[in-house]
């Protein structure tokens, strides 16, 4: 039984690991990763490539953030092959949750599996998973704080290069993300004043490295800047973004209440365990003061969850063949499920990879902006890729529509304009008044009354019908000079909260 929960964990490992890998592939640049790659060309053309890149980091640190994971962007956008980047992502993605059961301690493998299963589900993935920039940001964040951690408390001795090396891999991972290497930091520290044992060297890099992340004067500026800009209230991020962290704490109050869990709690405070209880509590608030959710409260999360797996294994130190038996049944249930996940993500990833290729290539060909292609909508996925997956973006998708505009425009008419249509749309002009699809209507008079978003001077216009769904309004401007409105019901992704507000 051992044996065969050790196989299928990294039967898991792999299936995360090639599905991670096909969706990557294929990826088209958008979002940040478009501005990401925009700031690394605007960095070559200014300094040459022998100075492109300090230039590029000198200038990212003093006026966006201190993060490692944005420093290492442009290797991602401009730098390295599509292969090699596909491969990189997919196998940080696979360590991510290696690592967390690693850092759990977990010695039985089907609850390896049932973690693995937990972090690929419930994790918030939809929120732009698919994006080099938060790939960076928060998946190699996460793994490598989580590895550093296992070098730091591990008891092996290294001597030479290997010491060197690790210092290294110690000063990156606590740079990566100031909510990842902070908290660790500062709960590592409380692990050397226990006088537990803790490699200080290799910690004093990693200190190091999330010093350099908070002493960024461009983090301090933004978040001067953002403040007061939340649209997300605390109970909603809690139950949202943090719900491991509720759930670790119910289970620390339900162990004082017997004096077998004060006895156990008392283990565990002596214990390694005790680090990511304080670093999961220490992410709090980098998670409260962002405003939203999703992605801002991921490193909570799993230390979170480290912490509960790995009391839950104090807890149940010897369990009987019934309670094995369980285990084993959930783990299985858990896998087969993890499996039939990433096969139809990869799968669908693949074909909306492809109409988004298609879509910026008829946009490139366009003269006006105005596109005509087929694109699959989000709803038309099933459920059980978890939302995980992204294709052309929808009408109320903002900031993509105007990143790809900037990237991939060939003329000015078309930086003002990226209008995409749906198949089988007729010829354009003046007079039309027709549903394209169910989802689609073209008309020549604006509906608009009022807006559901406004990013950078740009207003997302909409209007609620009877049955209270709210459209989105896009102006087409035609060639002739005239104007058509494009009319799509709202298709909300994970994070978005837009409610209607009359002009």
């Amino acid at each position: 039984m051992k044996s065969l929960g050790k196989y299928l964990s990294w039967v898991l490992l792999a299936a995360i690991f090639a599905a991670a890998a096909v969706a990557f592939y294929g990826w088209n640049l958008v979002g940040d990763d478009i501005v990401f790659a925009s700031r690394w060309q605007a960095a070559l053309a200014k300094r040459g490539a022998l100075l492109a890149y300090p230039y590029y980091a000198a200038v990212h640190w003093l006026s966006t953030n201190g993060r490692m994971a944005n420093v290492l962007m442009p290797f991602f956008v401009g730098i390295l092959p599509r292969a090699v980047v596909a491969l990189l992502l997919a196998l940080m993605v696979t360590a991510m949750h290696w690592a967390a059961g690693r850092c759990a301690g977990l010695r039985n493998y089907w609850a390896r599996i049932v973690m693995y299963g937990l972090i690929l589900t419930t994790l918030p993935w939809p929120d732009s998973i698919l994006l080099y920039d938060c790939q960076l940001n928060y998946v190699w964040a996460a793994a490598l704080g989580l590895m550093a951690a296992m070098l730091i408390m591990g008891k092996g001795k290294r001597q030479g290069w290997l010491e060197a090396a690790a210092g290294i891999v110690c000063f990156i991972a606590g740079s990566m993300h100031e909510a990842c290497g902070v908290p660790l930091a500062v709960a590592l520290w409380v692990a050397v004043w226990r006088r537990e044992h803790v490699d200080k060297r290799l910690l004093a890099c990693f200190t190091l490295g999330a010093i350099v992340v908070v002493a960024s004067p461009g983090i301090w500026k933004r978040f001067l800047e953002n403040q007061g800009t939340a649209e997300w209230q605390v109970g909603e991020i809690i139950a949202t973004s943090l719900f491991y962290y509720v759930i670790l704490l119910l289970m620390v109050v339900a162990s004082l209440i017997t004096a077998r869990g004060r006895e156990v709690l008392a283990d565990l405070c002596r214990s390694p365990w005790l680090v990511w209880v304080v670093a999961a509590t220490l992410g709090v608030p980098f998670c409260l003061v962002s405003g939203t959710i999703g992605r801002t409260g991921w490193f909570a999360q799993i230390f979170s969850l480290i912490a509960i797996f790995g009391m839950l294994q104090a807890c149940i130190t010897r369990p009987g063949k019934g309670a094995q038996g369980v285990l084993a049944t959930v783990a299985t249930a858990m896998l087969i499920f993890a499996l039939v996940h990433l096969g139809y993500f990869a799968t669908w990833q693949v074909r909306l990879n492809r109409e988004v290729k298609v879509m910026i290539e008829r946009y490139q060909a366009s003269a006006c902006g105005i596109v005509t292609t087929h694109c699959t909508s989000d709803n038309d996925v099933p459920w059980i890729t978890l939302g995980k997956q992204r294709g052309v973006p929808d009408s109320d998708d903002v900031w993509t529509l105007a990143t790809m505009r900037e990237h991939y425009a060939t003329t000015a008419r078309q930086k003002r304009q990226l209008v995409i249509l749906p198949m089988g749309v007729k010829r354009l002009h003046a007079g039309i008044d027709t549903w394209v699809t169910p989802k689609c209507h073209l008309g020549s008079k604006s509906l608009a009354t009022g807006v559901i978003h406004t990013y950078e001077d740009i207003d997302l216009h909409a209007y609620r019908d009877r049955n209270g769904n709210i459209w989105i309004e896009e102006p087409l401007h035609l060639e002739d000079g005239t104007t058509l409105y494009k009319h799509t019901p709202l298709e909300t992704d994970y994070g978005d909260k837009r409610t209607l507000v009359a002009e």
